[in-house]
């Protein structure tokens, strides 16, 4: 009769033993489910490729001119050494404003200005970007005066050109060109532009979101959203 009552008192044990362990391991799965670590990885990496994707390096040169007068419609130049080819240059005045520009040779770059008195201030912008053309005016060089090139301020931006791409591509070949393997969404400016799938129901979606300059407009800005599940 004892060893009846400890073989069942045994069975209970490790019945109870099992039951814990089971429980044990459910509650390990709640907290730490195996490839959502992994998943959450992908998905930076992923978000981190298409940022990369769309955009350049972008590079900044401020132009100085000091005027004796303030004088309209002023033809200015410069000589520059351009890493990437000229064909991205813009130049813009101290507000932004777009100033016609025409390029020369393969280290001059010449602008239209109005001009105050003392020191002005303009811009020039060029990419990596050799398929954007840039300054394309036909302007009078007889008595254009010499400006002079500053500090050049390199930094990454986004990129119109380089979204479009992207944008026009086929969602497989995109995910093939990016080295992409989990499905994925870009929302530009809070969904004004999208591109890419809409995650199913119930899913596990994981949301980067980077703001960043324009490459090709010095004072625009945009809002890119990755989602990757």
């Amino acid at each position: 009769m004892a060893r009846g009552i400890i073989g069942i008192d045994t069975t209970v044990a490790v019945g109870i033993f099992l039951i814990m362990v089971a429980l044990a391991f459910a509650i390990y799965i709640n907290l730490f489910t195996p490839g959502r670590g992994t998943l959450r990885e992908e998905a930076d990496l992923a978000a981190g490729k298409v940022f990369d994707f769309v955009s350049v390096e972008s590079h900044d040169v401020p132009i100085a001119y000091q005027s004796a007068g303030p004088q309209s419609n002023a033809v200015l130049f410069f000589n520059y050494t351009w890493p990437f080819g000229m064909n991205s240059t813009n130049i813009t005045s101290s507000s932004g404003s777009p100033l016609q520009c025409m390029l020369r040779g393969s280290s001059s770059a010449y602008f239209k200005a109005d001009l105050a008195s003392g020191q002005n201030t303009f811009t020039m912008r060029y990419s990596n970007l050799l398929a954007v053309p840039g300054c394309n005016a036909t302007l009078n060089t007889i008595g254009a005066k010499r400006a002079i090139p500053l500090s050049i301020q390199v930094k990454s931006r986004f990129s119109d050109y380089r979204i479009n791409q992207l944008f026009t591509m086929q969602y497989s070949q995109a995910q093939k060109a990016l080295g992409i393997n989990r499905d994925f969404r870009v929302e530009i400016d809070g969904g004004l532009r999208t591109y890419g799938l809409l995650p199913p129901p119930n899913s596990d979606v994981f949301v980067r979101t980077r703001a960043g300059e324009l490459a090709e407009d010095i004072y625009d800005t945009l809002n890119i959203t990755v989602l990757v599940w």
